[in-house]
């Protein structure tokens, strides 16, 4: 009878800290906190829902009380997308940001420029999803997100940031 009772306690006590551990990660998920950064919110915009790329979706890889985080460019587009439509994301990290220029010189834009002169008929829409400092696992967590978003073509760029 004591042996039972010693091997009912030893198991217990391996027991009681895995249901501690559990029962504390099962409630920050089911109250979101501490929850990542969304890569898009949902914004309105002359009375039309449109997704918003979420400028402090970089949190989730930099400690802001450390260092500065890089942020994303605010780019707005239909949540509902358009057959006609062809919608282009561009993941990297500062090169295709356009960092250190204007964002009016990135790849991104200029991407988008040629398009629209070269098919006016068609209508592009190419967003900037380039930070500074990003890295491929950054990229790659990013991209269950990217592709609930309904692109047509992602294109990445980048590899300068792979020591991070």
């Amino acid at each position: 009878m004591k042996a039972l009772k010693n091997q009912i306690f030893i198991l217990l006590m391996l027991l009681l800290p895995v249901a501690f551990f559990a029962l504390l990660e099962g409630s920050l998920r089911l109250f979101h906190l501490f929850a990542p950064e969304p890569l898009v919110r949902v914004v309105m915009k002359n009375g039309q829902q449109m997704y918003q790329i979420n400028t402090h979706v970089a949190r989730r890889y930099f400690d802001p009380h450390k260092v500065t985080v890089p942020g994303a460019i605010p780019a707005t587009f239909a949540v509902n997308k358009s057959h006609r439509v062809f919608r282009i994301f561009c993941l990297g990290g500062s090169t295709t940001a356009g960092f250190p220029f204007d964002c009016q010189v990135s790849f991104p834009q200029q991407l988008r420029y040629m398009l629209r002169q070269a098919y006016p008929q068609y209508h592009f829409e190419v967003i900037n999803l380039g930070i500074s400092a990003l890295n491929s696992y950054t990229v790659l967590d990013l991209l269950p997100a990217i592709l609930d978003l309904q692109p047509d073509l992602i294109l990445i760029y980048m590899g300068h940031n792979e020591f991070y």
